[in-house]
């Protein structure tokens, strides 16, 4: 009875020496897991995808055979007064107004014009010490900060980048190198700098609202042979090797 009873204290011991050996070996792995410094999961951004739609390249846009905005005329000379300064420097600040006025759809009254053109070379002179022969960037600087329409300026363009931009219906105003236009309403030689709104074209030539005219300036055209050849910008007064450019205007 006695080496049965010994026995079984024996197993017992046995297994709980066993138990204990068990939950040792568990405790010092299960820490040695826990201890080891974690390393970070590396995304790498190059391989990242996005769900937004690449964006559209207008050079595919196709613009039609013909279009036309409804941008009225402003003159830049107000009741013929083309040798009074400032209005024989006022183009830049004419086709602005001529923009402003396509947006704004408010009826033109000579009088108002003769004053907001006053307006806006006041304005210039104040704030950026000049108004007489502006650049293209300067002139869409004007526009955004006047009327706080959007602008973009575009250089070295091409015929079909204007018609681009006026088929989404963005008026658009170039500079150029005037006496290239060979207008036959300019008083000879014409102006060495002028600035003009493009509002339309056909398949043949472009249709502007030339504001160095007083009354043939509504509508007048250009064929894209003259006015490929006379855009040019300021450039300091270099005109003829100032860079092709046209500032387009949203609301």
């Amino acid at each position: 009875m006695k080496n049965k009873l010994n026995t079984i204290l024996c197993i017992i011991i046995v297994l709980i020496a066993a138990g204990l050996i068990f939950d040792g070996i568990y405790i010092y792995f299960h820490w040695q897991r826990d201890s080891e410094p974690k390393t970070p999961t590396i995304v790498d951004s190059t391989q990242a995808t996005s769900s937004e739609p690449e964006p559209v390249n207008d050079e595919e846009l196709v613009p039609p055979e013909s279009m036309m905005l409804n941008i009225p005329f402003i003159t830049q000379a107000p009741f013929r007064s083309w040798k009074e300064y400032p209005f024989n420097h006022t183009c830049e600040e004419a086709t602005v107004l001529q923009v402003h006025y396509y947006f704004s759809k408010e009826s033109i009254d000579e009088t108002a014009i003769r004053q907001e053109l006053l307006d806006l070379v006041d304005y210039e002179v104040k704030n950026y010490g000049l108004h007489d022969d502006t650049s293209a960037a300067q002139t869409a600087t004007l526009i955004k900060d006047y009327y706080g329409y959007k602008t973009e300026v575009y250089y070295d363009i091409s015929l079909q980048d204007i018609k681009r931009e006026i088929s989404k219906g963005h008026p658009v105003i170039v500079p150029t190198a005037g006496r290239l236009l060979d207008n036959p309403h300019f008083t000879p030689p014409g102006p060495l700098y002028h600035m003009i709104v493009i509002k339309g074209y056909t398949p043949t030539e472009f249709i502007t609202n030339d504001p160095g005219t007083y009354r043939t300036g509504a509508d007048w055209p250009y064929s894209y042979q003259i006015l490929e050849k006379a855009i040019h910008d300021w450039n300091d007064g270099d005109v003829l090797n100032g860079k092709s450019a046209m500032i387009s205007i949203q609301e």
